[in-house]
């Protein structure tokens, strides 16, 4: 289970981070060093093929705002031919200059498929200069991403929980959502820290109000097992249902499992199936699959029937039909 969560956080984490970089950079636009130019901004954005090559003067002339838009072209392939060679070349020239461009020539040089552009030593140094940044949200990034890398052991770094904790500790403390689930982890497995297992669910409490799912989810479970006498269905389920309607996979998988096996709730095959179907549409769908055909083998047709029919209504309103019979809980 430990290898499905970690390349699904991986992904996750890498999704997330191309999803802010763009918005990271225009909020700092205007504090990149621009050498070459005072403003490039009004030809560089433009996807005219002539602004376009007027772009690309600037970033040879030296500006770092028209090297980190020409870089995310040829990384894209947008109004260039995509080339992830010159795309790591006007990034790494732009990280010289401006820190924005950092975040993103760390998703070259980690996140490419190409071995020839790969360089997950120098992308592990960019991060860790990025740390130091005195603007909080890329120190805050930097930090996130080191403690994924080196708690999971991604990119090929081995796995260590000690340095890991030292970056998770930073971005928990500068309060990234992803930071405070790992923390949430160690301080459940008592590693680099004492185990607590309060403050391991305190810390995932934390994650999810800023929006992590696999801390809802984890915060879910905890409440839902018996291991400190303190089980709490409820408050199970309510957790378990923020990260469901968030279409986080494994809690959509887990809410079938308590309807099919009635944990907490009556037994409910047809429910259950609702779920799986559900956890099917999304990532690890063969997994999520298989659970649901083991099922359908004790349900007639019309039960079947009625499970997708129901799943494609709740998916279909965002989780806000009534097909989708969610329990109306909350926290007491």
């Amino acid at each position: 289970m430990m290898s499905f969560f970690a390349t699904s956080g991986h992904r996750k984490c890498l999704k997330a981070l191309f999803i802010v970089l763009t918005l990271l950079v225009s909020q700092s636009e205007k504090s990149w060093a621009d050498t070459a130019t005072a403003d490039v901004s009004g030809f560089c954005y433009s996807n005219q093929p002539a602004e376009i090559r007027r772009c690309g003067e600037a970033a040879d002339a030296g500006s770092a705002t028209a090297q980190i838009v020409m870089g995310q072209r040829y990384r894209d392939g947008s109004g260039v031919p995509q080339n992830l060679f010159l795309a790591k070349n006007y990034l790494s020239q732009a990280a010289e200059q401006s820190e924005a461009a950092i975040l993103i020539l760390a998703g070259v040089l980690l996140g490419s498929e190409y071995a020839e552009v790969n360089d997950f030593g120098a992308g592990l140094e960019w991060l860790t200069r990025l740390s130091n940044s005195n603007y909080e949200p890329y120190q805050r990034y930097a930090a996130s991403w080191l403690g994924n890398i080196h708690y999971w052991g991604w990119y090929g770094v081995e796995r260590d929980t000690s340095v890991a904790a030292h970056w998770i500790k930073l971005g928990a403390e500068l309060g990234d959502p992803e930071s405070l689930e790992l923390l949430g982890n160690l301080y459940l497995s008592g590693d680099e820290v004492p185990q607590n297992y309060a403050l391991a669910r305190e810390t995932w409490r934390r994650a999810a109000e800023l929006g992590s799912d696999h801390a809802a989810y984890s915060l879910g479970l905890s409440f839902e097992n018996d291991r400190h006498g303190d089980r709490d269905f409820n408050a199970a389920m309510y957790w378990m249902v923020i990260a469901a309607k968030n279409n986080y996979g494994m809690a959509q998988f887990m809410l079938g499992q308590w309807y099919e096996r009635g944990i907490g709730m009556p037994q409910n095959h047809e429910t259950a199936h609702m779920w799986y179907n559900i956890a099917a549409a999304g990532s690890n769908a063969e997994l999520f699959r298989s659970m649901r055909d083991g099922l359908a083998s004790s349900m007639t047709n019309a039960q079947i029937a009625r499970a997708q029919a129901r799943a494609s209504s709740c998916m279909a309103s965002d989780f806000e039909h009534s097909d989708c019979q969610i329990p109306d809980v909350s926290l007491q």
